[in-house]
């Protein structure tokens, strides 16, 4: 099993899965080497042990490997990884026609014609690389992101040197887009696939397939016996010159179709033209059908031999009819087998056998032979004299007239003697519409004089619909409209305080949901919340180191310049020490505009006045009070009596808290008959009080 992130054959990195199909899966990688995208198709598990289905899926890598171009999808690789037969494709990011249609129709005139050119584009290059697709079909047809019309899925295409395999039990193909031929069981042709492409063409006019039942019985007889629905019925805007190329496309004869992709083509390339646009509807004359009985839902899906054997003669005389029209128009047997892909032998037997029916002379008479080709030389030499005679043009630069109106630009290729051939409306985001975008040949390309130049011309940028992102981050709305093609110069950004909304989230814009906007020119302008412009002041301001509260402050968004420090004198509090905060703690504050004062202590404290004289114990519960610590000393003293302060040092002013207080406390008078047992003086410091009373000996 393919699981997401395996690296397959060592190279390819799943990223994703993009679907299945009847044979095979198909992932999206990444290229680890080349680095970029990829589309791996891998051959499902249960036809792995199929001989007949691996060898059908080697021959659609070998078919496609060989068609290289811009509308048909690349194949990079081919391989086998673990007994699972791969191959690696272009990745194209888009959609498939399919989708296409559904979410654009009705689809304009233009647009048709101009995805049917490059599908058509895509078509003849692989028939002329001798490939049949077998099963073009919406589904199989992508669109990438810029309009590109990609083919892809030549799961069932086989080399014409191969198609002699008869295909007896299955029957390849969508039966939607089925042509008659191959509903009855014949091998498919070149003009099957133009069958198909008539069938897509029908669908992109009107928005549905032309032959639908309950049944892909009813469904296949539908294609060989059922005429084609009107077009302009479904759709009047579609001109008859339009319908006409798919009524000749899906014709029941394969002979009334376009020999080719390429004639097709040409035709096309003039429908919307005004000369075309009443042109009667194509009548085709009625073909003979044979008449076929109501089957079983398997005859006709597995190409029952009940049907083949009822079809034989008619294919066989279609044939004749083929080769027969091809010899009389003077082409050689050789010729006929390459372009009917059948064996020369064969063909040179059905001439042998419509000579017998006297239908035609094979071989022809050397005297028509070279009538013939004395004929074609003398033509050539008169298509060589009339050249010589007319001037030879001259070289001449395509102008690059991007961005010019089309008037001007038609101006300029007549002043380079240029005209214009058509001109193609496309979708584009950077040029403004009804000017030109591209030319092909391109700007500055060296072409002839008389040369016929197509004029791309825009038709202005798909408008998007524009979401509600309100309540989403910035980011995330951008990136979503980028991913949708918008100009990111566009989309604008602007912030806003809002209480409510949590900072970087939206709080509206400037173009309202659902509203139809252009991603190359509509500026969108989002609101996007900056928060609210409101700050909450702590509450453990006081107390805190000025630093410590100064770095919370600013945090919370104040710029320094709007916190201003006072000095609160003696305060009692550490130097550095908030006192005060205005407005209080707790208090909300404009983050640009407000202010906040912070009141901090300047470590010094007023000594108490009146200590000299008080008793020991209220001066020190005062000292300890104004945050001073004291040291004590004891003398005796004849004025001051017992246990008092007899003096404070200092004793006046503002001091350092860490200043200490020196206190003389008396011990009253001195006492002769004790004076052997007691010192003049004691000294004390607030430290050791406990043993203050002790070492006095009272």
């Amino acid at each position: 099993m393919i699981q997401i992130g395996k690296i397959f054959s060592q190279r390819y990195r799943i990223l994703d899965s993009l679907g299945s199909g009847g044979m095979a899966n198909v992932f999206l990688a990444h290229d680890l080497i080349l680095a970029r995208d990829v589309a791996v198709k891998v051959l499902r598990f249960n036809f792995q042990n199929d001989p007949t289905a691996i060898r059908r899926f080697q021959r659609e890598a070998l078919a496609t490997t060989e068609l290289i171009h811009p509308n048909i999808v690349q194949i990079y690789d081919v391989g086998e990884e673990e007994g699972v037969q791969y191959l690696v494709m272009e990745y194209v990011c888009g959609m498939d026609l399919k989708k296409y249609i559904k979410q654009n129709f009705p689809i304009s005139n233009e647009e048709i014609v101009r995805i049917m050119h490059e599908v058509l584009a895509g078509v003849a290059v692989a028939h002329d690389n001798r490939i049949i697709h077998r099963d073009l079909k919406p589904q199989n047809i992508l669109i990438s992101k810029d309009g590109q019309v990609k083919i892809t899925d030549f799961g069932i295409a086989i080399a014409i040197s191969e198609t002699s395999i008869t295909q007896t039990n299955s029957m390849l193909g969508s039966v939607h887009y089925l042509s008659p031929e191959q509903a009855r069981g014949n091998k498919a042709t070149n003009l099957s696939d133009i069958y198909a492409l008539g069938i897509v063409l029908y669908e992109m006019m009107t928005g549905q397939v032309p032959f639908d039942g309950e049944s892909a019985v009813t469904i296949a007889l539908k294609h060989f016996q059922d005429e084609l629905p009107f077009v302009r019925e479904a759709n009047p805007n579609i001109p008859q010159s339009l319908e006409n190329v798919a009524l000749i496309a899906t014709a029941k004869d394969p002979v009334k179709r376009y020999s080719s992709a390429l004639a097709m083509s040409e035709d096309l390339s003039t429908v919307l033209l005004p000369l075309r646009q009443n042109e009667p509807k194509v009548l085709l004359s009625k073909e003979k059908t044979i008449e076929v009985k109501p089957l079983p839902r398997k005859s006709v899906l597995e190409n029952s031999k009940d049907i083949q054997s009822n079809q034989k003669r008619s294919d066989e005389q279609l044939l004749d009819k083929q080769i027969m029209n091809l010899y009389n128009k003077g082409k050689s047997p050789k010729k006929i087998s390459a372009e009917l892909l059948i064996p020369l032998e064969q063909v040179e037997k059905r001439l042998k056998a419509l000579t017998r029916k006297r239908k035609v002379k094979y071989p022809r008479n050397n005297y028509k032979r070279y009538l013939l080709v004395g004929s074609a030389a003398l033509a050539v030499l008169l298509i060589l004299f009339f050249v010589l005679l007319s001037a030879l043009p001259k070289d001449v630069d395509v102008p690059d007239l991007k961005n010019y109106t089309e008037k001007e630009a038609r101006d300029k290729l007549e002043e380079k003697d240029l005209a214009v051939d058509k001109v193609i409306k496309v979708e584009d985001a950077q040029v403004e519409q009804g000017n030109v975008v591209k030319t092909n040949p391109k700007a500055h390309a060296t072409t002839k004089a008389g040369r016929k130049i197509t004029l791309y011309v825009s038709g202005g940028a798909k408008k998007i619909t524009l979401k509600d992102y309100e309540g989403k981050t910035f980011e995330k709305a951008k990136e979503e409209l980028t991913l949708q093609g918008y100009t990111s110069s566009l989309i604008v950004k602007q912030t806003q305080a809002d209480d409510e909304v949590k900072e970087g989230k939206i709080i509206n814009q400037s173009v309202g949901a659902g509203k139809k906007v252009n991603p190359a020119r509509d500026k969108i302008l989002f609101i996007v919340s900056s928060g609210s412009d409101s700050v909450t002041l702590g509450d453990d301001y006081i107390d805190s180191y000025l630093s410590e509260v100064k770095k919370d402050l600013i945090e919370l968004g104040l710029k320094e310049s709007q916190i201003k420090i006072m000095i609160d004198k003696n305060t009692g509090k550490q130097e550095g020490v908030v006192t005060r905060v205005r407005p209080n703690e707790g208090a909300s504050v404009k983050k640009k505009t407000g202010k906040v004062t912070l009141y901090i202590s300047d470590g010094k404290v007023e000594i108490p006045k009146g200590l000299k004289d008080e008793p020991e114990d209220d001066v020190k519960e005062r000292l300890r009070k104004a945050g001073l610590d004291y040291k004590i000393s004891r003398e005796f003293s004849d004025d001051v009596p017992k246990g008092n302060v007899i003096s404070v040092e200092p004793s006046t002013g503002p001091v350092a808290i860490s200043t200490e207080i020196k206190l003389s406390i008396s011990n009253g008078p001195k006492e002769e008959s004790s004076s052997n047992n007691l010192s003049s003086s004691s000294t004390y410091s607030s430290s050791s009080q406990s043993s203050s009373s002790s070492s006095a000996g009272y």
